[in-house]
């Protein structure tokens, strides 16, 4: 039943997204796919947590962005964000430790803060340094940081993190809040959502493709001319594949230490 519950709610909430342009037909059925999977193994918390993170870094990505084409979110982008959170749902079905859910809030934390803190700090240009070498950088290239930017990851978090303390008072006998009392929750879901986003910096920094352009000399993450050329990182290693890379291994990590 729980899948069923998934299915149609997850429908209800993609298919406007879709008519809207928000997600791209692969995207549709990602979302789906993935929301199913989210109630079906991890409760309707988690299901919830992601629809307020979808909503939440739909509402504020700027379509104009070439890391996000104008037709919306396509299959590999949801997963990107959400493929470690339905792990962790699975690995909670298998082993029945409320741990995992807690590591799937987290993710989910991590991921919206790093939206928040990527659009918002685009958006609001102010002095952007990378996050290992403290060299200036160009607002919006991966890796960098920002005042402004890690206050909205900062924020971003900690709403994934509030939504879960307003849904302890409404099922207060769900198995993640058994052990710790809601505020100490609101603390480490937040301070965990922060951690992910900085992770994805540093992967940003060091890993992500960077190419600059033959013609205007300037460095991007993405080759948006034939003619530019990988300088830095790896080619495979896209923005998609840095969100879910730093999510795994955030995820990996803390579930190793509650272990």
């Amino acid at each position: 039943m729980d899948f069923l519950f998934g299915l149609i709610g997850s429908f209800l909430v993609a298919f406007p997204a879709y008519l809207k342009h928000k997600l791209t037909r692969s995207g549709l059925w990602g979302a789906i796919l993935l929301g199913t999977g989210i109630w079906g193994f991890g409760t309707s918390l988690l299901w919830i947590i992601m629809i307020v993170f979808f909503l939440a870094s739909t509402l504020i990505t700027n379509p104009h962005k070439t890391s996000l084409p104008r037709q919306g979110r396509n299959i590999i982008q949801v997963f990107a964000n959400g493929g470690s959170a339905l792990l962790c749902a699975l690995a909670f079905t298998i082993w029945n430790q409320p741990m995992w859910l807690l590591v799937a809030v987290m993710i989910f934390a991590g991921s919206n803060g790093d939206t928040w803190g990527s659009e918002i700090g685009t958006r609001i240009q102010g002095p952007t340094y990378d996050v290992l070498t403290f060299k200036k950088l160009t607002p919006g290239l991966s890796g960098g940081v920002s005042f402004v930017g890690t206050l909205a990851s900062l924020v971003g978090s900690l709403l994934i993190a509030l939504t879960t303390w307003v849904y302890s008072w409404v099922n207060p006998v769900h198995p993640l809040f058994e052990t710790l009392s809601p505020w100490i929750f609101l603390i480490i879901i937040t301070a965990g959502g922060f951690v992910i986003t900085l992770v994805d910096s540093i992967l940003g920094s060091q890993w992500q493709a960077k190419y600059q352009h033959h013609n205007t000399l300037q460095i991007s993450d993405e080759p948006s001319q034939p003619s530019a050329k990988l300088i830095r990182g790896y080619r495979w290693m896209t923005n998609d594949a840095v969100n879910f890379v730093s999510t795994l291994l955030v995820a990996i990590i803390v579930s190793l230490f509650l272990v």
